[in-house]
């Protein structure tokens, strides 16, 4: 894990970090405005501790032992700077998330945190919102469309993923990382297709192939693949025939448990061919119409809801909640590992 931030003008800054048993101490040599202190050797389960400069202490928690309850919380969409965002919900869902007294390991967001890319007020103003969460809980960013907007993809790659950052296998736009049984590929999918490449595929295929039959595999991207939907300005925004083509035989292919995404605004469960593809764009950005159109995968949709996914990746199955901005449970389900 890293801890990153950014300062206004360069600084060579201290951070201390550790647990009740040690502590260590990282330095840096040369004043800068992004900093990135890595935290190696974690062991599982571990409650510890970083202060950066002797500021407060912040704490946070390593992920669990292989075989141990894994929980996160993932969402998409809460469009930051859009006049109709309702961000005010997307700072109880923060709170919630960040709770101690709800004990998640992880949190995803999977894309278009900001209405406009290129609007760097934008981003400060996402990003303070986030760290709420974001200061005690590891988290992981996946790029959406509205994040690239007219040069945007510059300000995502310094704010959610900066160079220098630890990266286990792939890119800075598409990434995996295991916690022991538990595999998530975060993926390039800002759209629809155009961002899967040769060399994105290539990697994905790769990546699937190398985990064990048994072990979870997750996905996580922007967009979207079956979903429920209407037309918009002459859009189809459901069931995407480019991601379902490219995508969906590969994830058949590799036996990939979930796949989570956001880019339509609602809450919806469909499942095909052994693979569960949950959509949650609930997380501020406003909701879109009352689906026209629904997907033949549908098993439960809502589109009148802001919320968040919550899971749990429990041995053989992952309990999943769709929950509102006040914590409350609005739908469950048992997905069976695939």
């Amino acid at each position: 894990m890293a801890v990153s931030y950014r300062t206004p003008t360069p600084t060579g800054d201290t951070l201390i970090w550790g647990s009740d048993a040690s502590a260590a101490t990282l330095k840096e040599t040369t004043p800068t405005r992004e900093h990135i202190f890595s935290l190696t050797n974690l062991q599982p389960d571990i409650r510890y501790w970083y202060q950066i400069d002797l500021g407060q202490k912040e704490y946070f928690n390593s992920l669990p032992s292989t075989g141990e309850p894994l929980h996160f919380a993932i969402t998409s969409d809460a469009h930051f700077g859009s006049d109709d965002s309702q961000n005010n919900l997307t700072a109880e869902m923060l709170q919630q998330i960040a709770n101690p007294a709800n004990h998640f390991n992880l949190l995803f967001s999977m894309g278009d945190l900001v209405q406009y890319g290129f609007n760097d007020s934008e981003w400060q103003t996402a990003l303070q919102a986030m760290s709420v969460a974001t200061e005690t809980i590891p988290t992981k960013y996946a790029v959406g469309n509205h994040d690239t907007l007219l040069g945007g993809l510059n300000r995502w790659e310094t704010y959610c993923d900066p160079s220098g950052m630890p990266l286990q296998n792939g890119t800075q736009l598409y990434q995996r990382f295991d916690d022991g049984n538990v595999h998530f590929l975060v993926i390039d999918l800002e759209w629809s297709a155009e961002d899967f490449n040769a060399a994105q595929s290539a990697w994905l295929e790769q990546q699937l192939a190398s985990i064990p039959k048994d072990d979870w595999k997750i996905v996580i991207g922007h967009g979207y693949y079956y979903a429920s939907g209407s037309v918009v300005d002459g859009w189809k925004w459901y069931d995407n025939p480019e991601t379902i083509d490219k995508l969906t035989p590969i994830f058949e292919k590799y036996g990939v448990d979930m796949v989570f995404s956001g880019h339509d605004h609602q809450m919806e469960l469909l499942q095909k061919s052994g693979v569960s593809y949950v959509i949650a764009g609930t997380f501020g950005g406003a909701l879109d119409r009352q689906r026209t159109y629904t997907s033949p995968e549908s098993v439960w949709y809502s589109s009148t809801n802001f919320g968040f996914a919550d899971v749990t990746i429990n041995g053989n199955h992952a309990d999943l909640v769709f929950r509102g901005p006040d914590g409350k449970a609005i739908n469950s389900f048992t997905i069976p590992k695939n």
